[in-house]
C-alpha cells in the first residue's frame, strides 16, 4: 500500500518533514501517533497527517482502490466539478477540492488535464443571458451538440430531418 505525508489546513507537518512524500512506518507509540521514516530520518506524526489513498464504492457495492482505471475516470469527473463550482463558493473551498483531486491524479501517475475554462468553446453559451440557470446551460450545450451531429450550423433555420420534428 502506498502512503504519503500530508499537511492538513489546521494540522501542519513537523518542521523539516516534506509534504506529499512516501514514507515507511517504523513504530506506533500511541494510538494516534506514528513514527515514520522519510529519507533516512524519523519523524513522529499524528495519523491525520498520513495519507494512505482512497477507496471508492461502485454502484454494485464493490470497493476499489485508487490505481483502478474506474477511479481515474471518477476523479476526472470530480475535478471537472470542482473547477466548475459556482462563483458564490469561496475560492478557498474551490482550491481545496481542485488540489485534492489533482493530487490523487498525480500520486497515481495519471495526467492532470488543464482547466477547462481556458479551452472552452465560447459559442456554446453565446445566446444565454449571464443569469441563466444551469439547466438552461445544459440544454444549450445539448442543442449545440445535436446541431453539430446533423450538420446544422447553430442559429440557422431548422430543416426537416427524417424522423425528427421541431427545432434545435
Amino acid at each position: 500500500m502506498d502512503e504519503w505525508t500530508c499537511a492538513r489546513q489546521n494540522y501542519p507537518l513537523p518542521d523539516g518533514l516534506p509534504d506529499r512524500v512516501r514514507y515507511r512506518i517504523v513504530d506506533q507509540p500511541e494510538p494516534q501517533r506514528l513514527v515514520v521514516e522519510v529519507n533516512g530520518q524519523r519523524w513522529e506524526v499524528p495519523w491525520w497527517n498520513i495519507e494512505i489513498g482512497e477507496e471508492y464504492q461502485t454502484r454494485c457495492g464493490k470497493w476499489i482502490r485508487e490505481p483502478d482505471e474506474r477511479v481515474r475516470r471518477y476523479v476526472l469527473k470530480r475535478l471537472a466539478w470542482a473547477r466548475g463550482l459556482s462563483p458564490r463558493i469561496p475560492e478557498r473551498a474551490k482550491s481545496y477540492w481542485e488540489d485534492h483531486y489533482e493530487w490523487i491524479l498525480q500520486r497515481n501517475g495519471w495526467e492532470v488535464p488543464p482547466p477547462a475554462g481556458k479551452i472552452r468553446d465560447p459559442r456554446t453559451l453565446r445566446f444565454l443571458k449571464p443569469g441563466a440557470s444551469w439547466i438552461s446551460r445544459i440544454v444549450a450545450r445539448m442543442a449545440w451538440a445535436a446541431c453539430q451531429r446533423v450538420g446544422l450550423p447553430r442559429g440557422s433555420p431548422t430543416r426537416k430531418l427524417p424522423g425528427r420534428t421541431g427545432s434545435f
